[in-house]
């Protein structure tokens, strides 16, 4: 096959450097195609000119030499792909058996890196279907982690890579720390210590905790939303360890003291995941006198997650009362958020449900308008929520007077704020 393929080439029928990838694509050879995916070389006939492949999906199909020099890649007999065609009940076994050493065969088919997507479409078909890999992954992730042979990424869509030495799970997390640059990748590296703090000694994490504390005093100033949530992890992996408190330079409840009137824009930046940590610190913070009011005044002030959360820990301390006596201070002065009025709406099946009435409607209206009229661009969902929810409305005027409830539609056929179909 040699020759022919150099009297190609001196003949001008293939360049030198299709001559070079067509000896790599003997027959019998296993290939790669970037359309047509995994299949075998048939037959290569320069006399013909061409090359016969079979693809899964297509059997028997020809190509001219030159094309199938450009277009095809060979691959090794090691290659995931053909072994398992080759060696199919081999690589099942090694899937039940030895799970991480299939996933180190995957990655080596891949130089050395490959996402979860990828391994996937590697073992589709003849080892897995869908499901079957789901519910693999799920148990081979954890034994990879402890293998320390691949690097795990953060993002489903980053690739796994395969080391040349082992790697502890725990030094692993601790480089990551230490190698992050970034306080929000500090932050992240912090989280993933914390969900695994069990997997290390107490004292490594002491060091980690002294990190993470010095890391919130340096961003005290700087980003006020970021040291929040390293005092948080920083007491979470502190509570994990069981470590001695009182030491620290930075409180939470010192923060929230200090930047009582910012809070509404700091907590906007806090990951959801922790703003209700934040809101279940008030009471220590300001006292049993003054927690509720200032609670209250950050929820007049913030987004729909504060707002909800904020409410949900005031009902849950019995301040139901005071809630209430405010809500209807908010409504009757119209000084009510559009995101209370979200919240209000959406619950109203709760213990502020008789405060859900006309009052309200009129309120929504006001601050809808207020919006369009200001061009202020946020969510639309106190006005989504007026169409959507057909028996907000009935709802809101179900004990009204005839002439309060004339009046409000009256308003809601003149208003602006909605088009004359959804009118």
């Amino acid at each position: 096959m040699q020759a022919e393929i150099d009297k190609a080439v001196e003949t001008g029928k293939l360049t030198p450097e299709a001559g070079r990838a067509l000896a790599g694509l003997r027959p019998s050879t296993y290939c790669l195609h970037k359309s047509w995916g995994f299949g075998q070389i048939v037959e290569v006939n320069l006399l013909l000119n061409q090359v016969v492949i079979d693809f899964k999906t297509k059997k028997g199909h020809t190509m001219q030499p030159q094309y199938a020099a450009e277009s095809l890649t060979p691959l090794p007999n090691d290659h995931i792909l053909v072994r398992k065609v080759t060696e199919t009940e081999q690589i099942k076994t090694l899937a039940r058996e030895n799970p991480a050493e299939l996933v180190r065969i995957v990655l080596k088919s891949y130089q050395g890196k490959a996402t979860q997507d990828q391994i996937a479409q590697a073992l589709a078909g003849e080892i897995f279907n869908e499901a079957e890999f789901k519910k693999w992954w799920d148990t081979t992730k954890k034994i990879l982690k402890k293998d320390g042979h691949i690097a795990l990424p953060g993002k489903k869509t980053e690739p796994l890579i395969l080391r040349e030495e082992a790697v502890s799970h725990t030094d692993e997390l601790l480089a990551a720390f230490e190698n992050a640059r970034q306080t929000k990748a500090q932050i992240t590296a912090l989280d993933q210590i914390l969900k695994h703090a069990s997997e290390f000694a107490a004292e490594v994490l002491g060091k980690v905790v002294a990190a993470a504390d010095s890391l919130a005093q340096k961003n005290r100033r700087l980003n006020t939303a970021q040291a929040l949530e390293l005092i948080l992890l920083r007491d979470e992996l502190a509570e994990a360890a069981r470590l001695p408190r009182g030491c620290e330079s930075l409180t939470l409840h010192d923060v929230l003291r200090e930047e009582e009137r910012r809070l509404h824009e700091i907590l906007a930046e806090v990951a959801a995941n922790r703003q209700r940590r934040i809101l279940a610190a008030f009471p220590r913070a300001f006292g049993d006198d003054l927690w509720v009011e200032k609670l209250l005044g950050l929820i007049a002030r913030s987004n729909a997650r504060v707002v909800a959360e904020g409410m949900r820990i005031l009902e849950e301390q019995g301040k139901v009362s005071e809630v209430r006596r405010e809500l209807e201070r908010w409504i009757s002065d119209h000084t009510i958020s559009g995101e209370v009025l979200t919240w209000l709406c959406k619950e109203r099946s709760g213990a502020f449900a008789d405060l859900v009435d006309a009052r309200v409607l009129s309120a929504i209206l006001s601050v809808l308008e207020r919006d369009q009229l200001n061009e202020v661009k946020r969510s639309n969902k106190l006005h989504d929520i007026l169409l959507e929810d057909r028996e907000l409305i009935p709802d809101m005027l179900a004990n009204a007077e005839p002439e309060v409830v004339r009046d409000t539609i009256r308003k809601i056929m003149l208003s602006g704020v909605f088009e004359e179909l959804n009118k």
